[in-house]
């Protein structure tokens, strides 16, 4: 969803809000049958159902604001943005290979972050036109 209102003296204010549910993480085991003939190729065999552990919720809010200012016959945009206004750190990706025995049943904390929500950031910029 994104949105855009424009305040008086001409100050534009934009929103925009990004939701998903977490992906799927399939677990599985890797097995190699070594010495044997004809079976010394992986094989990756598929622990649970794919559904059985899943990433948290994605959420991103995104905010800006920005004004034209006219310089002789030049239009300057002088903008701000912020990207995940939230400072949420929602991981994206873990590794799903399970190594070992896992005691106690398996949880999404027991593997490796690949991929995590980029934090809070800022932006500042300028853009003419003439």
């Amino acid at each position: 969803m994104s949105a855009l209102y424009t305040l008086p003296l001409d100050f534009n204010i934009s929103t925009s809000v990004f939701a998903r549910e977490g992906y799927p993480v399939p677990l599985y085991r890797q097995v190699t049958a070594s010495g044997v003939p004809g079976y010394d190729t992986p094989k990756q065999y598929l622990i649970g159902n794919v559904d059985d552990v899943r990433l948290p919720a994605v959420l991103e809010w995104d905010a800006g604001l920005s004004k034209v200012v006219k310089v002789g016959t030049l239009d300057v945009t002088v903008t701000a943005d912020c990207f995940n206004l939230l400072n949420r750190n929602t991981v994206l990706q873990r590794q799903n290979r399970v190594r070992g025995t896992v005691a106690g049943g398996l949880s999404s904390t027991d593997f490796n972050i690949l991929e995590q929500q980029s934090p809070r950031i800022f932006r500042f910029g300028a853009r003419l036109s003439f």
